[in-house]
């Protein structure tokens, strides 16, 4: 009855979307088949502006870039090592971080120094500054800084936090100023131990002497990795929060869609479809359901009525795959940073879905699986994977809706992200044995009745030949061939056909009359 309840309330919650879905139109979503994210235009928040045109040449790194944009060495003279953070600091460090803003990522991972080496860089701070470093740590604290008003209008930054990160592997406590920090991160009370990595911007050393400064850097954003998946594969949870349910694809969405499609590429062979099964041995309803031999599966209903739960939920489904395609990525900064050329969509109906697709995007099929976009395809597949958001497309027109030169309408589908399908190809059918037993009996029995036939027809004709022929020419008894009377010719002899040939024309002249 709670099942039927919840899928009443998928259906109905499906039907009042669609009424509604013509007056937000706010972004054409792709075809099925052709989801493509918006290009990347920055580090930070998608919503901010493209980056700005910089004078011609190759960028050698970060200190280039920044030196581009207007912070020169000027600006970093003005960080002193080994005092506090002070206000010529601050103006040095906003400056960074507005900018740092406008920074590609494919570029921050190319430059970045892949561990920090504290000795080293505390030996000569003024040389390292302005370089990027790849961070990985724990973070302990975070705090909220609310600047003044002419900093917030001059910087677009009504606030920022400051993060104390242990980092790995040595334990060196280091200071992360950055714009923004994880929803659950802000909402926890008390001492945070929270599994983070991050691309920073070396600053100084502050603190009131040498012996208690601490590394301070300035961050586009510190990715959070929680423990368990889709963390432990290197995801950054933080990426969900900014992810818009039942709307189309769009660029806030494009970095949580490429990390999350490389962290299930990350994962061993049959590692998700493991951890998908033994999450279901403590699931409850609604999230899922027993069929009539007693087997539990995860249920799609939160899927399509509670997204906004789901971002990151790790299921295993099985069903009739309708579609499935190879897509290109087109984009030289995702093929760089994460590998990914290709991937492939499969439109899936589990049998609870009562008939509304969700759709996979995984990095790999089965060797042998076709591909198909007809209204003839159909394979029995199984996958599992994150749920990653309820996506808003138009479905392909009508044949009404072509005629009139309408677009097709829209549709809802929850859209998941996974390592690779699993393939149930249609059975051959197998041969009987008791068939091929009566073919092989009835065989001989053919040879059998071909052999008796044989037989009687040879002896008859043995018969024959007693009675009949060799009568006729046989030598009577007692007389040798040397004894018989023949004739000899050394030509044919054709005087019995010249015979034959003048009666025939004597009946003729007789039946002819005078």
């Amino acid at each position: 009855m709670v099942r039927m309840i919840a899928v009443s309330l998928l259906i109905t919650g499906w039907a009042a979307w669609s009424a509604r879905a013509e007056v937000e139109e706010a972004a054409l979503p792709p075809q099925p088949g052709e989801v493509d994210i918006p290009a990347e235009q920055s580090s930070g928040d998608p919503a901010q502006p493209p980056v700005e045109e910089i004078p011609d040449g190759p960028i050698t790194g970060s200190r280039d870039l920044l030196d581009r944009f207007g912070i020169d060495d000027s600006q970093f003279e003005r960080l002193t090592d080994f005092r506090p953070f002070g206000s010529d600091d601050a103006e040095t460090m906003l400056r960074v971080m507005y900018r740092l803003d406008r920074f590609r990522l494919v570029d921050i991972e190319q430059w970045a120094v892949p561990r920090f080496h504290v000795a080293e860089v505390f030996a000569d701070p003024a040389r390292w500054r302005g370089e990027v470093f790849w961070l990985a740590g724990r973070v302990t604290e975070v705090e909220k800084l609310e600047p003044v008003l002419e900093v917030i209008q001059r910087f677009e930054l009504p606030a920022y936090y400051r993060c104390t990160v242990q980092m790995e592997p040595q334990g060196q406590p280091a200071q992360v100023l950055v714009r923004d920090i994880p929803i659950d991160w802000k909402i926890h009370e008390g001492p945070l131990d929270e599994r983070a990595t991050l691309y920073g911007i070396f600053l100084k050393f502050a603190g009131p002497d040498a012996d208690e400064a601490l590394p301070v850097f300035v961050a586009p954003r510190i990715a959070w990795h929680p423990p368990g998946l889709p963390g432990d594969l290197g995801m950054d949870a933080g990426l969900f929060q900014g992810i818009e349910n039942r709307r189309p694809l769009s660029a806030r969405d494009r970095e949580a869609f490429y990390q999350l499609l490389a962290a299930a590429g990350r994962a061993k062979p049959g590692q998700l479809a493991a951890a998908a099964r033994q999450a279901l041995l403590t699931a409850s309803r609604p999230r899922v359901w027993t069929d009539p031999q007693g087997q539990r599966h995860w249920s799609v209903v939160p899927l399509f009525n509670e997204p906004a739960r789901q971002h990151g939920v790790l299921v295993e489904l099985e069903g009739t795959a309708r579609r499935a395609e190879r897509i290109e990525v087109r984009d030289p900064d995702i093929v760089a940073r994460f590998g990914i050329d290709h991937y492939y969509q499969i439109a899936l109906y589990p049998p609870d879905s009562q008939g509304n697709p969700l759709w996979f995007c995984v990095r790999e099929l089965p060797e042998g699986m076709p591909l198909g976009a007809d209204g003839e395809y159909a394979e029995h597949v199984r996958i599992a994977g994150f749920f990653f958001k309820t996506w808003a497309y138009r479905r392909g027109r009508m044949p009404e809706e072509i005629a009139a030169g309408e677009a097709g309408s829209w549709q809802l589908a929850p859209l998941l992200i996974g390592s690779r399908a699993v393939w149930y190809p249609p059975a051959l059918p197998q041969p009987n044995p008791y068939i091929g037993a009566v073919a092989g009996g009835l065989f001989v029995l053919t040879l059998v009745g071909v052999w008796i036939a044989a037989w009687q027809y040879s002896r008859g004709d043995r018969e024959f030949h007693r009675r009949t022929i060799a009568k006729e020419y046989a030598v009577p008894s007692g007389v040798s061939l040397d004894e018989m009377e023949f004739e000899a010719s050394p030509e044919p002899d054709f005087r019995h056909l010249a015979e034959a040939e003048r009666e025939e024309n004597a009946k003729v002249d007789g039946a002819g009359g005078p």
